[in-house]
């Protein structure tokens, strides 16, 4: 699949999974989870990879996907979840 470049698209998580929280949401897409496309995407599967750097999502989430997060893509580089208060590593500093 070539790299996503468009700036504006909506994602639900793939195969099913249910999301609670935006924290959550985020997670599984810095992760390299599978979400699935929206209508300009042609519905297809893709993940954090491919699309490319400064690219923004929606993130559906929750009962039905009635919540979203707006998350700009970052392929390196510090956490989003900073922004939730989440520690910026786990095990502490080298």
């Amino acid at each position: 699949m070539e790299s996503i470049t468009e700036d504006y698209h909506v994602l639900i998580p793939a195969y099913g999974r249910r999301l609670t929280s935006g924290k959550d949401a985020l997670a599984n897409f810095e992760a390299g989870l599978d979400w699935r496309g929206d209508v300009s995407m042609g519905f297809a599967y893709c993940s954090i990879r491919d699309f490319k750097e400064g690219v923004k999502v929606n993130l559906r989430y929750g009962k039905d996907y009635r919540r979203l997060i707006v998350v700009t893509v970052h392929h390196a580089g510090p956490s989003a979840l900073e922004g939730f208060g989440a520690a910026a590593s786990e095990g502490g500093a080298a």
